[in-house]
């Protein structure tokens, strides 16, 4: 009789094993088709940002050749003494005009500002409801006077 027992009891062992098996399997399932709704998702915004970083690359290619252009206006002002000493004195001169309307394409546009302070805002006249590319410079001294100006650069394509 013992005997039947410890076979009914190994057949209720296995059952029980066989039924655990059945739900591990259903478990995981489940958690197969959250993994590749998990790689779906991943897969569509991934393709999405690529789509958007090369539009970005494309404006910014423009923007670093419009910022690199503004940057060489000012460091070539910044090296003429006779700029500097304009300048200094606040006075837009026709030589700061001159070597900005050498240097720019035909496609830009561009104004430059002198502040008094560094703290002062300077903003363009004329704003354009486009995107404004502004680089500036510190002009502090030349070799009689001491009074810090600050130089801008505005410009935006025409």
């Amino acid at each position: 009789m013992e005997r039947v027992y410890s076979i009914k009891r190994k057949i209720k062992e296995f059952y029980e094993l066989n039924t655990r098996m059945k739900k591990l399997i259903k478990n995981k399932k489940g958690w197969i088709k959250i993994v590749e709704a998990f790689i779906a998702i991943l897969l569509i915004t991934s393709v999405a940002l690529i789509i958007i970083s090369k539009s970005d690359v494309t404006n910014s290619g423009v923007s670093k050749k419009i910022y690199n252009l503004e940057k060489s206006i000012l460091k070539e002002i910044q090296l003429n003494d006779s700029l500097r000493s304009d300048v200094l004195r606040i006075s837009l001169s026709q030589g700061i005009n001159n070597t900005i309307d050498q240097k720019i394409p035909s496609y830009l546009k561009c104004e430059a500002r002198i502040c008094s302070t560094i703290q002062e805002e300077c903003q363009v006249e004329s704003s354009p409801m486009r995107n404004l590319y502004v680089q500036s410079t510190i002009i502090s001294a030349n070799l009689t006077q001491y009074t810090p100006k600050q130089l801008k650069i505005f410009c935006w394509v025409i």
